[in-house]
Formats: C-alpha cells, structure tokens, sequence
C-alpha cells in the first residue's frame, strides 16, 4: 500500500504564481514511482521544446504546441502516481494548482541533478528550461495580478516607468537586439 504522498500537504504560501525561479529546493518527499514519472514528464516537456525550436516552430503553433505538452504531462490528471497524493477525491482548482506547482518544482529539481554531470547536459537543459521560463513569463504578462505574484515570489521590486521616460528612452529600447519590444509598447 502506497503512503499519500507530502505534495497532498498544503503550503504555506497564500499566493500561488505560475512561474518559478525554482531558488528553493522542496522539502516534501515523493514515493520512487513518483520521482520516476515526475521526471519523464519534465523531460517529455523539454524534448518537445528542442523539437518545436528544431523545427522553427515558433508563434502562436509554439505556444499551443507547448501548452498541449504541458498539460498531457506536468498536471495531476495525467500523472498516475499523483493519484496518491490524498485523500481529496475532487481538488478545488486552488488546490489543483498548488499540486501542479509542485511537481512542477520536482522534477525541476530533479532533473536539474540528473543533467548535471557534464557541461553538454548542463547547456541542453539550460537552454529548454529558459525556453519554458519565457514561455511561461510571456503567458503571465497578460495577466498583472499572475505578473505581481510572480515578482511578490521572486521578491523582485520595480518601480514604474513613467511615459515620459519611456518617451525619452523610446529609440534606445527600441534598438536593443532581441529586446522583444514593440513600438505600440512604447507609445
């Protein structure tokens, strides 16, 4: 008979932001069959990204690619040893995505230990995990209240740019290489 799993135990973070630094390792157990499948999710996500990148794939194609890859295989439902992780027989969506949020951040971490034996390893996952990240923060943009948790989270502290200064800046920020601003942004 399986232990329920530490993930089912609630955390004691109030705001839940979709989007990680993973500066954090977690300090919930997992069972073996956990880990194992925690980790071949991940990487399925992060194979499907070299090949959405191998493949030029880019766009609203890349995006909806991904967002299909993620959910067919870093949430609860698709997960069968998260079946474990309580007692709760329907989690409230609050509940669904702190779950979500940690074997997100599992097989992270797991995955990070895995790939860190040589310096190629270390540079494939690098490059997919940013590519997740931007992915993840360009998603979270549309939404300030997602964008003000993640930046509560990462005890990240700006200060607004005021339209003058952005006016003033305007043909600098837009000659920034791969700056991904849009002169509609700076009007």
């Amino acid at each position: 008979k399986e232990e329920p799993s530490a993930l089912s135990s609630s955390s004691s973070s109030s705001v839940e932001a979709p989007l990680d630094f993973y500066a954090e390792i977690p300090s919930y157990e997992l069972s073996l069959d956990e880990f194992e499948e925690f980790a071949l999710a991940r990487l399925k996500v992060l194979r499907k990204i070299e090949e959405l990148r191998a493949q030029n794939i880019t766009g609203a194609e890349f995006r909806t690619n991904l967002e299909s890859t993620l959910k067919e295989n870093l949430t609860t439902q698709n997960l069968t040893a998260s079946k474990s992780f309580g007692t709760i027989a329907k989690p409230s969506a609050k509940e669904q995505s702190k779950l979500n949020n940690k074997i997100d951040t599992a097989s992270h971490f797991i995955l990070r230990a895995a790939y860190c034996r040589t310096e190629d390893l270390r540079r494939w996952f690098l490059t997919q995990e940013c590519a997740l990240f931007r992915f993840r923060l360009d998603k979270i943009l549309t939404s300030s209240s997602a964008f003000r948790a993640f930046l509560v989270k990462a005890d990240l502290h700006f200060d607004r740019v005021s339209d003058l200064e952005k006016e003033r800046l305007r043909d600098f920020l837009l000659s920034i290489p791969n700056s991904h601003v849009s002169p509609g942004e700076l009007s």
